[in-house]
C-alpha cells in the first residue's frame, strides 16, 4: 500500500484573495445616472459617474478653507472667461429633481487672488452662476426637473484684476435625488 503524502500549508503563503463585493453602479449605460431607488432617493454621486470626464479630474481627499480631508474631485482652473470653461457633465435621464453640491478653492492652489466662477447648466439653459473665492465655498441646489443633461462649468473671473494664474478647484458633497 502507497500512501499520498498530505499536503502541508506554507506558512509563509499568503492566502487567497476574497473578493470584496463592490459597490453597485449608478449609471444604466456610459454615463448615464439610474433613477433613485435606495436611500430615500438620493444618490451620492462619484467622479465615475460623470459622461465622460476629462483626465484632469482627480478623485481625492482635499483640504477648503477651514474644512480639511474632505472627499472630492478636484481639477485645475486656469482661463478666464466663460470662453473655455472646465467642464462635468451628469447624464440624468430626466430622473431627478435637484442635483446638490458645495464647491471652493483647495487650500493648495497656486493662487489665492483669483475668483472662481462656477455656472450650472440644465439641457444647454443656465440656471445658476455663482462666484467663489478662495477661502471661501458655495452650496449649490440646482432643480433638474425634466433635465436630461447637467453640467457644472468653472472658470475665472475676468473682472478681477490680474486675472491669472491657477486655482484648484473641488468639488464636493455631490448629491442627487
Amino acid at each position: 500500500m502507497t500512501s499520498v503524502p498530505t499536503p502541508t500549508k506554507d506558512p509563509f503563503s499568503t492566502p487567497a484573495e476574497t473578493p470584496t463585493p463592490s459597490k453597485p453602479s449608478t449609471t444604466t449605460g456610459p454615463g448615464v445616472i439610474a433613477s433613485p431607488t435606495e436611500n430615500g432617493g438620493v444618490i451620492t454621486v462619484s467622479l465615475a459617474d460623470f459622461f465622460r470626464p476629462s483626465s484632469n479630474w482627480l478623485e481625492g481627499r482635499y483640504d477648503v478653507a477651514d474644512q480639511q480631508n474632505i472627499s472630492g474631485i478636484k481639477s485645475v482652473v486656469n482661463q478666464c472667461y466663460s470662453s473655455s470653461p472646465v467642464q462635468l457633465e451628469l447624464r440624468l435621464a430626466n430622473h431627478f429633481k435637484k442635483l446638490s453640491f458645495s464647491v471652493g478653492q483647495a487650500n493648495d492652489s497656486d493662487k489665492s487672488d483669483q475668483v472662481l466662477v462656477v455656472r450650472t447648466t440644465g439641457n444647454n439653459k443656465q440656471i445658476e452662476v455663482h462666484p467663489v473665492a478662495f477661502n471661501s465655498h458655495q452650496e449649490f441646489e440646482v432643480p433638474v426637473t425634466d433635465v436630461n443633461a447637467a453640467t457644472i462649468e468653472m472658470y475665472l473671473d475676468g473682472a478681477v484684476s490680474k486675472c491669472g494664474g491657477s486655482v484648484d478647484a473641488v468639488l464636493y458633497d455631490i448629491k442627487l435625488q
